[in-house]
């Protein structure tokens, strides 16, 4: 190892000595260690003392620049070891006891060492520091710096595809975000991070990704987008459509579906049924992550095995205001199918004036219709071609996400729906139970209450169906280790699929978890609920990313039963959010679906867990969290005259968390107060000062100061107060 090590790929410049305790530093930036700098990057490590006073002191008169040069190699000599830099009229670096960070970066480019490489730059090239009277100097800096940024950005990119093609959705993400980070401007890495975050299940977050490209392009491009930026976004969305590449990767084995065998079975029942003739419509609903594509996909490779035809498509946002588009996708995949040709002539034109793959498999035989072409015609031909081909093949539509589609799509599938138990169809259907638009959520809640449509909605994963999980990657060492960790899965995740495997994934990566020769290694910790568990990486932005998918209503409902902090009934959450009951009731229907409200009674109502409170808390406006205290406190107040004397000091905590220090110290000061009377002044004290104890020390002085005002002149708790207060 070199003695010396020259950073300038970073914040803070410096030289330093590297001995067996560590590193120290030799010296800081300055025009001694810019000598050394450009004697590093050289070739040849060496440069005459003529070109060194022309790039660090172009200013200065030829003689007191050469005395500064001068000067300058010896306090390096000093500072570090006289053999370092050695000549005279032409300046050499010894390089055997120098290690150069820009050199050592090229080399781990050389030989495919890139996270090396790319954990060595953590900062641009002399980025942050300015040399006086260095012109010249700061001219071949600023051309090295752009190299090296340059080859920075190509190592990410590479180390982008690289997790990529692993399936390492995170790191991967992590590197699109550096990228743009660098250039906020270029679109390139902003597409990329759209695709990656709908590979690893994160819809939301790569339709705001996506919204944001729409926004930078149209200010360069103009408000009507060019046809190929609109186009790669919607490939972008898209890429989570394989249910297969948005799993956990990096597990021994991958993992099998569980907990679903009982909605597989009724889908296979209503497709036997079809194959004779007796067709119907699956309505496979739930909220994201909860398992929708994986079964769909699990169920198209189940239909194949028999003889019928089964066609698919997958609704996105880019398509979503378009009328009918899954199921012109699909009958445009089943052009060349016979069964089609028993399609009526009128229907074939119709269907032929839109899709050129007709038009073509029909030529001759019919003349596409001149557009436009109603609404209520093209629903007629689609459903005429669908049931001319059941005629002939027992056929399953299978359309994934219907949320993000039309009305108008959404519509026509409940007609298609009424139509299929006559012909050999079976229509099996995926959607989120609420859509981006009330209007959308109503259309599908009708479809999923329709007595054509056999709707299922997906239960989370329990205790058992993670042991189960756990099992498909890797053995269990035993049954009770394992049922332990499971059920703490499942409190931390809610049962999602999604957010399951998100989580096992972060414990795996982050090393609390670990498989060796094929069996789980379970720490003790990770079993034991006295001991916190971690979330690694995942765990907030598991349950932010649950929280994104519902309206700011809801999410201030939450907010409010977070700040009571407890179970409260509807007229008491109306009262803390300042909204009616019915909105309440609307808003806790929408918490409910979305598998984010506890039930501790059928009257009462609660956050599923405190993680899920603190989240939620964090997703609203700070001005909103202390106007929620604000009432809180009153209902607390009310609540204490009713008798609970403990209630004053729930509402003293609640003015304390909205910042009025006054009306916490009055509530504080009326319970310890009623506590006296009741049950003596140790018992006051003491629960006075458990309550202080749960301030922060940000407030406690400013309330123990307001306490100290309030009890000023009283005759009964003053003494003892100010013994607790100070």
């Amino acid at each position: 190892m070199a003695r010396f090590f020259l950073h300038t790929l970073t914040p803070r410049p410096r030289l330093v000595v590297q001995t067996a305790s560590g590193e120290r530093e030799c010296l800081r930036f300055s025009k001694q260690l810019a000598v050394l700098t450009y004697l590093a990057a050289r070739p040849t490590g060496a440069g005459t003392r003529e070109e060194l006073v022309g790039l660090l002191w172009d200013d200065s008169g030829l003689r007191d620049a050469r005395q500064a040069l001068r000067q300058a190699v010896y306090q390096i000599r000093q500072n570090t070891d006289h053999e370092l830099v050695a000549g005279e009229a032409v300046l050499s670096l010894r390089r055997e006891d120098l290690d150069f960070d820009v050199t050592l970066f090229r080399e781990h480019l050389s030989a495919g060492r890139l996270e090396e490489a790319l954990a060595l730059y953590q900062g641009d090239f002399l980025a942050t520091v300015g040399l006086a009277g260095a012109r010249e100097f700061e001219q071949w800096a600023e051309g090295l710096r752009q190299q090296l940024a340059a080859e920075r950005r190509q190592l990410l990119r590479t180390l982008m595809a690289k997790a990529t093609d692993q399936g390492q959705w995170s790191e991967a993400a992590r590197c699109a975000r550096e990228l743009i980070e660098e250039d906020p401007r270029d679109l390139e890495p902003r597409l990329r991070l759209v695709e990656l975050m709908a590979l690893s299940g994160d819809l939301i977050g790569a339709q705001v990704g996506a919204d944001e490209i729409r926004r930078l392009a149209a200010q360069t491009q103009g408000e009507r987008l060019p046809e190929a930026i609109e186009t790669a976004i919607g490939r972008a969305l898209a890429a989570g459509r394989a249910p297969e590449r948005r799993q956990s990767a990096g597990f021994p084995r991958h993992p099998e579906m569980v907990g679903r065998a009982t909605e597989f079975r009724r889908v296979v029942e209503r497709w036997k049924s079809a194959l004779e003739g007796r067709g119907g419509c699956v309505l496979i609903s739930g909220e994201t992550g909860s398992g929708k594509t994986r079964l769909v996909r699990e169920l198209e490779r189940r239909l194949r095995r028999d003889r019928s035809l089964v066609l698919t498509s997958v609704c996105n946002p880019v398509e979503g205001t378009q009328p009918f588009a899954p199921f012109l996708e699909m009958i445009a995949q089943a052009h060349a199918v016979p069964g089609l040709g028993g399609t009526s002539p009128s229907s074939l034109e119709i269907l032929a004036a839109l899709l050129p793959e007709i038009a073509q498999q029909f030529r001759g035989a019919i003349r596409p219709r001149q557009p436009p072409i109603p609404t209520e015609a093209l629903a007629g031909a689609l459903l005429d071609g669908f049931t001319a081909m059941a005629e002939e093949v027992p056929v399953a539509l299978l359309v994934e996400d219907l949320h993000w589609a039309s009305p108008v799509t959404i519509a026509f599938a409940h007609k298609m729906a009424r139509r299929a138990d006559r012909v050999a169809l079976l229509m099996l259907l995926s959607a989120q139970d609420v859509a981006r638009s009330a209007e959308k959520t109503s259309w599908l809640r009708d479809l999923a209450a329709s007595e054509a449509v056999d709707s299922i909605a997906l239960p989370p994963l329990d205790a058992a169906d993670v042991a189960h999980l756990l099992s498909t990657i890797a053995r269990v060492p035993d049954e009770r280790t394992g049922s332990l960790l499971a059920a703490r899965v499942v409190q931390h995740t809610a049962g999602v699929p999604l957010y399951v495997l998100e989580l096992l994934k972060a414990l795996y990566d982050g090393g609390q978890l670990a498989v060796k020769e094929g069996t789980w290694v379970i720490p003790d910790q990770l079993t034991d609920d006295r001991i916190p568990l971690s979330f690694a990486r995942s765990g907030p932005n598991l349950l932010r990313q649950r929280l994104e998918a519902i309206d700011q209503g809801a999410r201030a409902l939450l907010a409010a039963l977070a700040v009571w902090g407890r179970e409260a009934t509807v007229q008491e959450i109306a009262q803390i959010a300042e909204l009616s009951e019915g909105a309440v009731r609307e808003g806790l229907d929408v918490l409910a679906r979305r598998r984010l409200l506890g039930r501790p009674s059928e009257r009462t109502y609660a956050v599923l867990h405190e993680q899920m409170g603190e989240v939620a808390l964090a997703e609203v406006s700070p001005v909103l969290v202390a106007a929620l205290c604000r009432n809180a406190a009153t209902l607390a107040e009310s609540r204490a005259h009713a008798g609970p004397l403990l209630e004053w000091f729930v509402a003293a905590r609640h003015a304390a968390a909205a910042g009025d220090a006054a009306r916490a110290a009055l509530d504080a000061a009326r319970g310890a107060a009623a506590i006296e009377v009741r049950s003596g002044e140790q018992a006051a004290r003491e629960e006075l000062r458990s309550w202080l104890d749960t301030l922060s020390d940000l407030v406690r002085p400013d309330v123990e100061a307001r306490l100290r005002t309030v009890v000023e002149g009283s005759t009964s708790a003053t003494g003892w107060v100010k013994t607790v207060v100070g």
